[in-house]
């Protein structure tokens, strides 16, 4: 209805075929029309309402409209007014237009106070009029009452049409329906002398109307009644039509047909064109404002996988890794078909350091699979998370995930809940999933402060949590057992066995869309990538047959930098196995620092994007090294430990780094020793010892190698402190193997009642502590052997400072013998 009677209004829209109304409704895609269904529909109720205008004439009009301009006319207006507007209108419809001045009569297309635009009638023959004649008609229509304004802007249409029709100097003669006259005579003579006496008592026409209406519902008939003798063209043409063959569903169809009461039909249409449409925009701008508003209030947008331009379909992801995560998905959202599935259950666990796109992959699972993906950041979170609950977050941003986790859950379907980096949160935090990932698919959630019991059997709901189990402390990844019992583990970044040769490859796979000379093989085939790193590893350009057509020099140009990229991989993967070998040991069984520096693909590609196809054997690995020493001046302290072990990995040392990374393992050995005995006044001692051991050390090597030592020789210990400790260290031995009270042995002991009670043993000296201090006395006799053969007289310095450590192994010695028999005891 709405597109027949914008077509109706719009005098260059004359065709009513289906073509016209298709070509017509083109361009207005934001209304909503259905090819097929609202084209077919408006060209027939066009066509109808086109027919119905040419035969209606001035009936086209509505009944108060036609009666409010015949009344004005008549009754409302002086001899001037008539003749004024008479000239003018009758001029302006021979001119061919009535003046388009009417803003209140603007067509729906038009800007709000716009003027010369089209009026809403019925038509090119009924466009607008006059500002003051508007003005002055309206307010006639509220002095007789019981007319809208509207129905008086549309009796200014209905009197330029019926002045037009009369034209310059002839009468006007409104047209009258039959109906109407019909109905008044009736009514007059069911009233008889009672209405008429009424009727002649009235003083003028307007009364007269007034009263007429009181006894008359419909105006026109009314005015039949107060004004019978007035010349009028009493018009026979049906106002109705019933339009039939309709496709479209709407409460007005009905078995396919629509009933158009012509002078009711427009003025509907046109308060739905101006009031409804405006309404129904701001409604739309309004509905899209708070919808883009809860949008962000709820984040939607980090529900979207972001799948990267750069993500590459590697050999390993498709034999290794994509095969494990759906045999692990198919577990717990189910599989397509009939046979799916009902008990589902489960966790994905991916592990690798950082740098290895376990969030990236999975990002692209999701959007594959075109789940929400409901990502909880673990960093965000933090250690002090510990519900699900967000007013018990500990911060905003701890708040923001655990309500958007709870919105994931109320979405009910579809969803991967994907928890990243866990190594970050508290244990207890990962709990709560133990429920979601059996058979319970269920999980305690809380949303609008209320708690509330998700259950997802059946739903397609996936779990999956990544994290990076090397870190500096293994105490920081920490996973509970009965989630890991759950769980399908993979490590991303440790492929070993039959699929590491897929593994090196990634690395290459992946490092394409990092350098500009490899764009051209990026887009290509993968057998043609293979095909390159082959000619790269040396195999005959006669032995290969690539799919695409590079250029010489282009494919010689890849060639040579791809050559390149397998040196920087051979080394990346050099340091992420001392990474993670390094990462899995424990802290006390380390003979050498930690090693920090990784061989992510993140590092891989941060070189690969500078190398370039003339690089020499020298250039390339000046670039290595300088990519790891940026990476090492993050690890403060740790760099020079970190930067001698990766350049032993992949370079070797020279002699000044060799026996500098000697001494750097060496005092580590030291001092993790000392650490592991804890904080006590002997501990303090082993500590002054082993500084003697780094004094020592030049001082017994300069005596056995007949050399002169430093001059003079300071050791920069307590020598008296150390002898002071052991001392009290043998006191407290002889009084742990004194006689004890019965409380202090192992075993059981009678209480004076005769009831047995248990006994403890009390400074029961460590193994560690132990060890340590006979590997002390080892060392120390060691240093005996070459001041045993020093003459005195050759230099009484050294002589003394041998008898000095005589006395202090001599004490050493007798404390140990004392820690083996307690220990004994």
């Amino acid at each position: 209805e709405y597109l027949a009677y914008l077509m109706l209004m719009d005098p260059a829209a004359g065709d009513t075929s289906v073509e016209a109304v298709q070509a017509y409704m083109a361009p207005r895609y934001a209304e909503g029309y259905v090819k097929g269904v609202h084209d077919a529909d408006a060209a027939k109720i066009l066509s109808a309402l086109v027919e119905m205008r040419d035969t209606l004439g001035t009936l086209r009009f509505s009944a108060p409209a036609r009666v409010l301009a015949q009344l004005w006319w008549e009754a409302g207006a002086t001899d001037e007014e008539r003749k004024l507007w008479h000239l003018r209108l009758a001029n302006a419809a021979a001119a061919g237009a009535v003046p388009r001045s009417f803003s209140s009569l603007s067509s729906p297309g038009d800007a709000p106070g716009e003027q010369g635009a089209e009026a809403p009638w019925h038509g090119s023959a009924d466009r607008g009029g006059f500002p003051a004649l508007e003005a002055t008609v309206r307010g006639f229509a509220e002095g007789v009452g019981g007319f809208t304004p509207e129905q008086a802007d549309e009796a200014v249409a209905v009197l330029a049409a019926e002045v037009g029709l009369a034209g310059i100097g002839g009468g006007v003669r409104f047209a009258a329906s039959d109906g109407a006259v019909e109905a008044a005579a009736a009514l007059r003579g069911d009233a008889g002398e009672p209405l008429a006496a009424a009727l002649e008592a009235a003083p003028d026409p307007v009364e007269r109307f007034r009263l007429a209406r009181t006894w008359a519902a419909d105006p026109e008939a009314a005015l039949r009644l107060a004004e019978p003798d007035a010349e009028v063209r009493v018009l026979d043409a049906p106002a109705q039509r019933e339009v039939t063959g309709l496709v479209g569903d709407h409460p007005r169809i009905r078995g396919g047909a629509l009933t158009i009461d012509y002078p009711v039909w427009v003025p509907r249409m046109r308060r739905f064109a101006t009031a409804g449409v405006a309404a129904f925009e701001a409604f739309s701008h309004t509905k899209h404002e708070v919808l883009e508003e809860a949008r962000d209030d709820m984040r939607l947008d980090t529900f979207k996988p972001k799948v990267l331009t750069s993500f590459v379909r590697n050999r390993l992801l498709d034999e290794v890794f994509l095969p494990l995560i759906g045999d692990n998905l198919a577990k717990q959202i189910g599989t397509a078909g009939a046979d799916t599935r009902t008990d589902r259950m489960g966790l994905l666990l991916l592990i690798s350091p950082p740098g290895y796109g376990k969030t990236t992959l999975m990002e692209y699972v999701c959007a594959r699979l075109g789940m929400v993906f409901l990502k909880v950041n673990g960093p965000a979170l933090g250690h002090g998370v510990t519900s699900l609950d967000p007013a018990e977050a500990t911060n905003a941003a701890a708040k923001e995930e655990l309500q958007k986790l709870n919105l994931g859950f109320e979405m009910g379907d579809n969803v991967m809940v994907y928890v990243d980096d866990i190594q970050h949160t508290n244990p207890e935090f990962l709990q709560k999933f133990i429920s979601l990932c059996d058979a319970q698919r269920r999980i305690e959630g809380v949303r609008h402060g209320k708690p509330k019991a998700y259950d997802f059997r059946g739903r397609r709901v996936a779990v999956v949590m990544a994290g990076n189990p090397y870190t500096e402390s293994g105490e920081a990844f920490r996973i509970p057992d009965m989630l890991s019992n759950r769980a399908d583990t993979y490590n991303l970044g440790d492929i070993i066995g039959t699929h590491g040769e897929a593994f090196e490859m990634s690395y290459l796979e992946n490092a394409l869309t990092s350098n500009p000379a490899l764009n051209p093989l990026a887009t290509a085939t993968r057998d043609d990538v293979h095909r390159v790193i082959r000619l790269a590893e040396g195999a005959s350009p006669d032995e290969v047959d690539l799919d695409g057509n590079f250029p010489p020099d282009e494919l010689t140009e890849m060639t040579e930098v791809m050559r390149k990229l397998g040196r920087v991989r051979d080394v990346i993967l050099k340091v992420n196995l001392a990474y993670i070998a390094s990462a899995g040991q424990d802290d006390d069984y380390r003979t050498e620092p930690p090693f920090l520096l990784q061989g992510s693909y993140r590092n891989m590609n941060r070189i690969a994007e500078k190398v370039s196809s003339v690089m020499n054997d020298e250039e390339l690995r000046e670039l290595i090294v300088a990519a790891y020493e940026q990476d090492a001046q993050t690890l403060t302290t740790g760099a020079e430990a970190n930067l001698l072990k990766f350049r032993e990995l992949v370079f070797g040392l020279t002699p000044e780094q060799e026996r500098r990374w000697e001494e750097i393992k060496a005092a580590f050995v030291r001092n993790n020793s000392v650490k592991a005995l804890g904080g006590d006044a002997t501990a303090a001692a082993i500590a002054e010892l082993s500084k003697v051991n780094a004094a020592m050390g030049g001082i017994a090597a300069a005596v056995r190698d007949g050399r002169t030592p430093p001059t003079p020789v300071s050791l920069e210990v307590d020598v008296a402190g150390i002898v002071a400790a052991l001392e009290a260290a043998a006191a407290k031995l002889d009084a742990a193997r004194a006689p004890a009270e019965p409380a202090e042995r192992n075993g059981t002991a009678a209480e004076p009642g005769g009831e047995p009670r248990e006994i403890r043993v009390v400074n029961k000296i460590p193994d560690t502590f132990l060890y340590v201090m006979k590997e002390q006395f080892g060392i120390m006799q060691s240093w005996m052997e070459p001041f045993a053969r020093v003459n005195a007289r050759q230099d009484e310095q050294l002589s003394e400072l041998g008898e000095t450590l005589r006395k202090l192994t001599d004490r050493w010695g007798r404390v140990i013998e004392r820690l083996e028999a307690s220990e004994r005891s």
